[in-house]
């Protein structure tokens, strides 16, 4: 899903404490985010989120009595010369918009399967209508906006495969999940939520639970941490239903992903009935992919 980030008004204005330095270097950090977030796009060949400002951006005190106008683009200022250069940078990749704050705020409540807004922001600001998913100062809160809401909206099965691999960047999906998500016991509107939370916690602290353990014991350990049961195939008559051969860069590896995650439960309140889903994946290989996670199958029990 394509998301319109506004650089927020409010998270700019100088929040009287912060030295010339720490302003300095909360530019060059969001400048920084910002140059993920579109080399993220690249690499998965996909159209990028856009980013607007509105008229009242530039004269906003960024520091004292200096406004971003001035200090962007003045002769004189008095910030380092690289952090000059970003702010400049973070102002040439947004386009101006005719939307006030408040409504910019409304379209933030109004997201939904068809739009998605949120706001970057220099310094950190509480509006308290806002979900605290939509503020965004570094890269790890992009990719929290964008998976909470394909969680609460997935859209059909084909949306959902293509955003997972844009939100991930420690796993790599096998094709075939495109087909097994529509094994999923219950179907994919129920179990969004308790996917995207399992992987999550499975791109961002897997391999930092599973160092120096014993495969079956990081399982535990992770099972524990995202509420799920968590283990290896117990009945090696299914052995060859795990076998996934995966391709990178023109080399293909034979995997198989044994290790999996239960979603026995959508989490639905008032459904009780029992689920036999899993997500079946493999932990990586050093030599192969980067190291990262291989996930083979998310759907209905192997």
């Amino acid at each position: 899903m394509i998301a319109n980030l506004y650089l927020s008004n409010k998270s700019f204005i100088y929040n009287q404490t912060d030295s010339i330095q720490l302003v300095s270097d909360k530019i060059q950090e969001l400048q920084s985010t910002i140059f993920k977030i579109k080399k993220n796009a690249k690499e998965n060949r996909c159209d990028e989120d856009q980013i607007f400002n509105n008229s009242d951006f530039y004269d906003i005190k960024i520091f004292k009595d200096h406004s971003i106008i001035d200090i962007a683009y003045g002769q004189h200022t008095i910030v380092d010369r690289d952090a000059k250069k970003m702010l400049g940078f973070i102002i040439d990749r947004s386009k101006t918009c005719d939307e006030n704050d408040d409504e910019i705020q409304e379209l933030i409540q109004c997201n939904n399967v068809g739009r998605l807004t949120g706001l970057l922001c220099l310094n950190s600001i509480n509006i308290p209508q806002l979900p605290s998913e939509c503020f965004i100062h570094e890269i790890r809160d992009w990719f929290c906006l964008h998976r909470t809401y394909l969680a609460h909206f997935p859209k059909d099965v084909n949306n959902f495969f293509e955003e997972i691999k844009k939100y991930f960047f420690n796993i790599i999906f096998h094709p075939r999940i495109r087909y097994s998500l529509n094994t999923l016991n219950g179907g994919l509107e129920k179990f969004s939520k308790k996917i995207i939370h399992s992987l999550s916690k499975l791109n961002d602290n897997f391999h930092s639970i599973a160092e120096g353990k014993q495969l079956s014991l990081a399982l535990r350990e992770f099972g524990l941490i995202i509420g799920e049961e968590c283990s290896l195939e117990n009945n090696k008559k299914n052995e060859k239903d795990l076998i996934f051969v995966f391709e990178n860069d023109g080399e293909s590896k034979t995997i198989c992903c044994e290790p999996h995650i239960k979603l026995l439960k959508c989490g639905i309140y008032g459904d009780n009935h029992p689920y036999s889903n899993r997500i079946y994946f493999h932990q990586g290989l050093p030599d192969f992919c980067g190291g990262k996670i291989l996930v083979g199958h998310i759907g209905g029990h192997l």
